[in-house]
């Protein structure tokens, strides 16, 4: 394994973490937030799944394309739901502080996932 598998590897770790922590607050398994969206029909999972992206494209440095792959996203369909989620964060404050608190809560698990390796 060269240092660059390495390190993707571990990106796509974080975002499973992303889409794991995400998924079942919400009540929904991680291969359901990662799944393609045509088997999305339920709004509350597109919502979350929403957040799920959103957070991992703040907190985990990884290519836009790459977040689309693992979500089963095109690039065009990423930068619309970033740009959802931000607009909400902007005009509902609860909203925006629940992402906050998601942030220190990832934060954290990636902190123990450091720590495992």
């Amino acid at each position: 394994m060269t240092v660059a598998d390495g390190f993707f590897e571990q990106r796509q770790e974080e975002i499973d973490t992303v889409a794991r922590i995400i998924g079942s607050h919400y009540g929904f398994k991680t291969n359901e937030l990662l799944a393609p969206e045509v088997v999305i029909r339920n709004i509350a999972r597109h919502h979350a799944r929403q957040m799920a992206l959103y957070l991992a494209a703040r907190l985990v440095w990884y290519p836009r394309v790459g977040l689309g792959r693992r979500f089963n996203m095109d690039h065009t369909r990423v930068l619309h739901s970033l740009r959802k989620v931000e607009a909400r964060a902007k005009t509902d404050a609860d909203f925006g502080a629940v992402l906050g608190a998601w942030e220190v809560i990832i934060h954290e698990a990636f902190d123990r996932l450091a720590h495992r390796a």
